[in-house]
């Protein structure tokens, strides 16, 4: 879920951005003069060398750009989400009777896991608003808490951002030059780890899930089946319980940030008015 989504490859080509920048500033005239003699006997070219020395500053750049860009984009979204979205969402009663369409009893969700590009709108949810969506999701259903889930999935990135620094760091430690291809191998042993931490946080996800099935009326267990979904196919997985829960509660949300009742809604009356004939 992590690596590929969009506020992390954004935050990666901005990184790239910058220190392909500060990178270009440099060139081999301003390198020791050992470090020529062994570019030259080597027959390295600029470039290389620049990459070379530059190693520990760019694996630390792009842990800090990423990390920074979607924790603090995200919690951006996550507030305006909940105010204008989740706040707004009525209680659901505790005699709430699920809509026989959406039920689970003998039955699987009403969209399929595939079925994600069946409405754009939550498709661009699913994938650039993917934790906020979920957040949203599972506070609807009474299942946890809306910040509960946006911090759990911010707690999991920085994590796996830092556990990738580590890692990274360490590995550039063994040599003192690296070349373009091993730079390469390095971010991403790198990124392994936001899979791990992935894995974890789809393992806690798996259980709220669980939750929600039983909302809808589902006996069996499906703790593997849905652990694999948030791992490997997170936005989809998303998408489906987005429009089971919102087509069974008659609201949709539309862009950006809109709650739509599909059902009719009873509008208020105020006080009756007493009219006195003159």
């Amino acid at each position: 879920m992590f690596p590929i989504h969009p506020l992390v490859l954004t935050g990666y080509y901005l990184a790239e951005t910058v220190f392909r920048a500060y990178d270009e500033s440099l060139t081999v005239d301003s390198l020791a003069p050992q470090r020529r003699l062994q570019a030259g006997a080597e027959g390295k070219d600029n470039d290389v060398i620049i990459h070379e020395l530059a190693n520990p500053d760019v694996i630390l750049g792009f842990a800090f750009v990423e990390g920074l860009m979607f924790v603090a984009l995200t919690l951006v979204v996550a507030c305006v989400y909940s105010s204008r979205v989740t706040s707004k969402r009525d209680e659901i009663a505790s005699g709430w009777v699920v809509p026989n369409s959406y039920s689970l009893v003998d039955k699987d969700f009403k969209y399929g896991i595939c079925s994600c590009f069946d409405s754009c709108t939550y498709c661009l949810y699913g994938c650039c608003c993917t934790g906020v969506r979920m957040s949203d999701t599972f506070a609807a259903m009474k299942v946890e808490k809306y910040w509960i889930v946006v911090l759990a999935v911010n707690i999991f990135f920085v994590l796996g951002q830092i556990l990738k620094l580590i890692v990274s760091m360490v590995l550039l430690s063994q040599t003192d030059v690296l070349p373009q291809t091993q730079r390469s191998v390095v971010q991403e042993a790198g990124h392994l780890f936001l899979f791990i931490t992935g894995a974890v946080l789809a393992y806690w996800l798996a259980g709220k899930r669980t939750a929600l099935r039983q909302r809808f009326g589902d006996k069996d267990n499906h703790f593997v089946w849905d652990f694999f979904c948030y791992w490997c196919c997170g936005p989809c997985t998303v998408i489906q319980d987005a429009r089971q829960v919102d087509g069974a509660t008659n609201t949709r949300v539309d862009c950006c940030c809109k709650l739509v009742y599909t059902d009719e809604r009873k509008v208020s009356v105020g006080a009756p008015i007493q009219v006195v004939e003159a």
